[in-house]
């Protein structure tokens, strides 16, 4: 792997061990400053009204 890549992963893993150690979604995002669909924690399904 090249240096890009495992600054990636190591950026993903930190997000995913906060949101998992806070229990809250979305303070990890404002925290890491990421959009919760960027996070991959949003679906994109929708409610029918």
């Amino acid at each position: 792997m090249n240096l890009q890549a495992n600054r990636d992963i190591s950026r993903k893993l930190k997000v995913f061990q906060h949101g998992s150690e806070s229990g809250n979604v979305a303070f990890t995002c404002r925290y890491f400053g990421i959009s919760r669909e960027r996070a991959g924690l949003v679906t994109g399904l929708k409610m029918s009204v």
